[in-house]
């Protein structure tokens, strides 16, 4: 049970991060039944670049990734949005801070340097990005797991590999409630040999003993799903410009 619970928070969390790299979750299971959410982000605040900053599993090197972010934070200025940092995934900003680009435009900055093969290190480059008006970056480095058949695996990332999110410190999202199948058939009267337990006002349980062959059935429902706080203090950048967000 508590393995069970504590995947479903895992769920929770995963779904969040889903929302907030694409603006939507997908195939979301109600009642045996999938569907599609959409978190309602400003049309203004879903952005794709102009140039591709990867070319497959290449760096593109006719991209400008420090220019896009900063016309991403012109764009949100422009919309009064309040934000105060990036987030995007670790495999992301690693590829981000080994562009090409990225690091030619740092050295740039720098007019010092008379040994062309100086390497810039991670502090050197966050740091000349700073002075260029790029806003904080969070890394995203997401690591849930999930049971099937009994065996721990680590689940496939829910953040968005190509999306870079622009937002503010704090609670983005709020858990919101639906009704529980369970709670009706608790509201209908006593089930023998089944008993019903809720935790955190949003999991349901059910553990069940069934006869001839003897068993013991033990489910979860979970009836909630994470929405965002405000859907026009949340800005995306995708860095693939083929990207079309649905």
């Amino acid at each position: 049970s508590t393995k069970l619970i504590g995947g479903i928070h895992n769920k929770l969390t995963a779904w969040t991060y889903e929302a907030l790299s694409t603006g939507y979750l997908h195939e979301v299971e109600v009642d045996g039944v999938k569907i599609d959410v959409d978190m309602r982000l400003d049309g203004k605040h879903k952005l794709a670049v102009t140039e591709s900053w990867f070319d497959g599993a290449n760096a593109n090197a006719l991209a400008d990734p420090v220019q896009d972010l900063i016309d991403a934070q012109k764009q949100a200025d422009d919309t009064n949005m309040a934000y105060d940092h990036w987030e995007m995934s670790k495999a992301l900003y690693r590829k981000f801070i080994n562009h090409p680009s990225v690091v030619a435009k740092c050295r740039n900055r720098l007019t010092q340097i008379v040994n062309a093969n100086f390497t810039l290190v991670e502090s050197e480059i966050i740091n000349i990005l700073h002075e260029y008006g790029v806003a904080p970056i969070k890394v995203v480095d997401e690591k849930s797991s999930i049971e099937i058949d009994g065996i721990a695996q680590l689940d496939k990332a829910s953040f968005a590999e190509d999306a870079c999110v622009l937002c503010s410190v704090g609670d983005i999202f709020e858990v919101k409630n639906a009704r529980s199948v369970y709670e009706e058939r608790v509201a209908a009267g006593p089930q023998q040999n089944a008993m019903y337990g809720f935790v955190e006002d949003r999991i349901a349980v059910l553990d069940m003993w069934q006869e001839s062959p003897i068993k013991n059935i033990f489910e979860t429902e979970l009836w909630a799903i994470p929405i965002l706080k405000n859907p026009k203090q949340v800005l995306i950048l995708n860095v693939d410009k083929t990207h079309v967000f649905q």
